[in-house]
């Protein structure tokens, strides 16, 4: 066996493992190809994967999951006696495809410059940047540094006038007991009314050093507050901003389908609008054919008549012309001769001339003298 029969045999049991054509049992779906046939589809992917092609007698696809190999060859089907020659087509499974969009721009400008618009919307909501959370860390640590800087410097305050109430009271004891063995006990009571004044306006100094702390501690707590309040109306105008740009999207997707499917019915009105002229042109063009042609034989019946006719005089006139012709041609003959008197006494003298003139003849004609 050679290898061109090994190869038709593999592809003949591969055939036959298959089935027969698809959407049909029992015996007209058997199916097969001759030697022709079997060589050409050698030359396709058929034997790495039978299972992905199918075979059918039409040229279109049976089902939407197939689409057209490529191939046809002639082939038969059914068997035995009842086999018939036939075209066989080979389809293959679809590959999943990506959607696409397409835009298709038709002579109408108006429509035209409605997409490029829209394009241009679309083109302006993604350049738009997304949201992305702002870090307020760094701020916060700046707010953070500045309130521990305050309170190192209150307790710095705090601590400078805990001296100063200390050395202050000190000095005024170092004064008491100085006085007290100078002068003497009278002056205890001054001593004691500057003590009072000095530690009211040490307290006065005090409640002042804590208002102030108050007011740089509300301030700075205020601006804080505030800060915060900035962030979160940051953020919220942020989230507005990222909702109306994917509402903005959507209503631009939304526009933009509606536009392609307006596109898509007008091009179908416009394929089937088309199609009606044409048909209808067609028809026109059958029906000025009919009765051109229907004109045609009449016109060709009425000529053909009209020579008929015209033939029928040609041979009557040429009849008559050959009689008329034939009458001039003809001499004139004496039919006989008739004397003016008949009876008994002209018999003796007729019956000189009656073996001249008893005939007929041209010559006759010479007598002149006689009624003819």
């Amino acid at each position: 066996m050679s290898r061109a029969d090994a190869r038709r045999a593999q592809y003949r049991k591969a055939l036959h493992s298959q089935g027969g054509l698809f959407g049909k049992t029992g015996y007209g779906s058997n199916f097969g190809f001759d030697a022709r046939g079997l060589d050409a589809l050698s030359g396709t992917d058929y034997i790495k994967d039978p299972s992905k092609y199918i075979f059918s007698d039409t040229a279109y696809a049976p089902t939407n999951e197939y689409e057209s190999a490529g191939f046809q060859a002639r082939g038969y089907i059914g068997s035995g006696r009842g086999a018939r020659r036939a075209n066989i087509f080979m389809f293959q499974k679809k590959q999943p495809q990506t959607p696409t969009t397409k835009i298709e721009y038709r002579d109408n400008p108006e429509q035209a410059k409605q997409i490029a618009e829209l394009q241009k919307q679309l083109k302006i909501l993604q350049d738009v940047p997304k949201y992305e959370p702002y870090d307020f860390s760094k701020e916060k640590a700046e707010y953070e540094e500045r309130i521990s800087g305050l309170n190192e410097r209150i307790g710095t305050i705090q601590s400078g006038y805990k001296t100063q109430l200390e050395d202050l009271t000190t000095s005024m004891r170092a004064e008491r007991e100085a006085a007290e063995k100078a002068l003497g006990l009278k002056f205890s009571d001054q001593l004691s009314a500057q003590q009072k004044s000095s530690a009211e306006r040490l307290a006065a100094q005090q409640a002042q050093s804590a208002a102030q702390l108050g007011e740089l501690k509300d301030m700075y707590t205020s601006q804080l507050g505030q800060a915060a309040l900035q962030r979160q109306t940051l953020q919220k105008s942020l989230q507005q901003q990222q909702q109306a740009s994917a509402a903005n999207q959507l209503k631009f997707q939304e526009a933009l389908s509606a536009q392609q499917q307006t596109a898509a019915a007008d091009r179908l009105k416009f394929t089937e609008s088309l199609a009606a002229q044409q048909s209808a042109a067609q028809k026109e063009f059958e029906a000025l054919r009919g009765t051109m042609s229907q004109q045609r034989q009449q016109y060709e019946a009425g000529l053909a008549a009209e020579r008929a006719a015209a033939e029928q005089a040609r041979q009557e006139q040429a009849m008559s012309f050959q009689r008329s012709l034939a009458q001039q041609r003809s001499a004139p003959q004496v039919e006989g001769i008739r004397f003016a008197t008949r009876g008994p006494a002209a018999q003796k003298s007729m019956q000189g001339i009656s073996g001249t003139f008893g005939r007929r003849g041209g010559r006759l004609m010479k007598i002149s003298a006689l009624n003819v």
